[in-house]
């Protein structure tokens, strides 16, 4: 059995302004991802154990505690600063580089692990 997961951004609203209309988001996205039932737990934790880890580092500085559920991550949190810092405490208490590396760990849960060169 395959799990999914669907997520929309944007309006599906035709009317995207204009005749003196307000402007509207003529965006519409949607989203599934597909796994199968025997790897979602590992897809889990490996991004629960990183966020755990910046929560630790967060909480450390004084800038925390958070719980888990505390640390949920919103593509627009990552890129609009105004609503990360209105409505993530956890990712504005991050360093771009930190939060760089937590939206690279959604991607690498989406392909194929890259095989290890070894190189010498």
């Amino acid at each position: 059995m395959y799990l999914f997961y669907f997520d929309e951004s944007g309006s599906r609203d035709p009317d995207v302004g204009g005749n003196g209309r307000p402007e509207k988001d003529h965006i519409y996205v949607l989203l599934a991802v597909g796994i199968f039932e025997n790897n979602w737990r590992k897809f889990d934790r490996e991004i629960s154990l990183l966020k755990l880890e910046l929560e630790g580092w967060l909480r450390r500085e004084g800038k925390g505690p958070f719980d888990l559920a505390d640390c949920e991550v919103k593509s627009n949190w990552l890129r609009n600063v105004k609503e990360r810092t209105n409505k993530s405490p956890f990712l504005s208490g991050l360093t771009d580089d930190d939060r760089t590396r937590l939206a690279n760990k959604f991607y690498e849960q989406l392909g194929p692990k890259p095989k290890k060169v070894i190189v010498g």
